[in-house]
This record gives C-alpha cells, structure tokens and sequence, in this order.
C-alpha cells in the first residue's frame, strides 16, 4: 500500500454505514483524513462515533461504502487486511493487554508474529519506546501489576512497535483515574508533535481542543459538524452542538 502523492489523503472514507439490527449506527459517513492529521471526533455516548472508528480497522465491518487508505482500496476478507491492519494501530478503553505476558513480550509479540522484526530488532523497539513513555523498569512486570495509566502507556507502545503510519484511539483515558489521565495525554501529545496521524474518538475536550487539527461532532451516526476546535466547540453551529458542550463544561467544574 503506497502512493507517491503526498498530498493525498491517507484515509480516503466514503458513503460508511454500519447497522446493528435495526438500529443504524453509522450513517452514511464520508470522510478525508490528512497524513499527519490529528483528528478527535466528540459526541454523547451512542452517536456513532466509536463504531465509526472500529469499522476503519474492521474491527466492525462495514454494511456498505468504502475505505482507501494511501490510495488503495480495503476491505474485509481481503487478503491485504493484514498488511493494512499493521500500518494503522488501535488503541483500545481497556488495554486489550495479554495478561499472561510480561510488558516485554506484549510490545514484542505481534512485530515476531507478522516477521517484521527480528527477535533482536524488537528487544531494541521495546527497550526505547519503554524509555520514550518512562516505563524501562516495568519491562519485565505483568499487567496487572501496573496502574491504569501505566497500561494506557503499554498499550500505546505496543501499538507503536508496529511502526504504523496512523494510530486510532478509542476513548484512551476513559477508563482511567482523574490523576492517572495526564500520563496517557502526555505520551500522545508527544505523538502529535511527531505528526503521527491519529484519529482519536474522545470526553476530554479541554484535550482536544489543545491538538486537534479538525474535530468532528458525531449525532445519529452522522457526521454534523467538523472544523477546527474553535469552529466546533467555541462557535458551535446550532443549539443542540452547543448545548453538548455547555453539559460537559458543566461537569467539568
């Protein structure tokens, strides 16, 4: 999957519908995402938008429309999913760690399992991007003798060690403690500095606000607004935007 054309989208997302029964979860959703883009999507709880993020990895598999990435064409069952799958990382709430393996052998398992390290190659991946998120010493500890926010870090590098060019987060601190939060935002401040592209479906709006390159508000399992922070949050475009956001800064205080 490669394409010389740089300024091609890297995500290309069309006419994206996703039914569960008679409920339609996803609807009808087109989308461009731009290599090095940082991209949060906001809405309540049931608007689409994690359902929406699990179908560009085919975690959900779309009822129709079309997913490109790099210029080429995805889609489930293809005998390239795999290759696509490990060049876009997903971050999950809960971790998704292998609590029967220690940090090392859940950062190294998938780069031996697909052949893209060699066993040395990824001792070397793991060892720095430990370091990067300040967790060396934990590389021989298991989940479940780590915090919350030490997890999130796992899981992130874990992602990482893949080397993918986007990385999609579903809701990343959710599942965390208030003070356990800022470990995880910080690494993915980090990420956005590096220009890593990322699509991040996300609560922490003060967050957002802060990296978004271009936010998009989720009703319905459509898309109703996107633009910049500012454009969405600041100066949203009707009543019912602007009412989601008064709730969440109410919260907040």
């Amino acid at each position: 999957m490669e394409n010389t054309d740089n300024t091609a989208p890297l995500f290309k997302i069309r006419n994206i519908v996703k039914r569960f029964g008679s409920v339609t979860a996803v609807d009808d959703v087109s989308l461009d995402i731009r290599r090095g883009e940082a991209l949060f999507i906001v809405g309540s709880s049931g608007s689409g938008k994690s359902t929406f993020l699990r179908c560009l990895n085919f975690l959900e598999i779309p009822d129709s429309g079309t997913i490109r990435f790099d210029g080429a064409e995805v889609a489930a069952g293809d005998r390239t999913l795999d290759a696509y799958r490990s060049l876009v990382g997903m971050v999950f709430q809960h971790f998704n760690l292998f609590p029967h393996l220690t940090v090392r052998r859940n950062i190294t398992l998938a780069p031996l399992l697909t052949g893209r390290m060699t066993p040395e190659e990824a001792d070397d991946t793991a060892s720095t991007l430990l370091r990067r998120v300040g967790l060396a010493d934990k590389s021989e500890s298991y989940p479940d003798q780590l915090s919350g926010g030490q997890k999130q870090r796992i899981a992130i590098v874990r992602a990482l060690a893949m080397r993918p060019e986007a990385l999609l987060f579903d809701e990343p601190t959710s599942a965390l403690d208030p003070e356990m939060v800022g470990e995880v935002l910080g690494v993915m401040r980090e990420l956005v500095k590096d220009g890593m592209t990322m699509a991040v479906v996300t609560h922490e709006i003060d967050f957002a606000c802060e990296l978004a390159d271009r936010m998009i508000f989720m009703e319905k399992g459509r898309i109703r607004a996107q633009g910049t922070p500012d454009e969405v949050v600041r100066h949203p475009a009707d009543s019912r935007i602007a009412e989601f956001f008064t709730r969440l800064a109410d919260k907040r205080r």
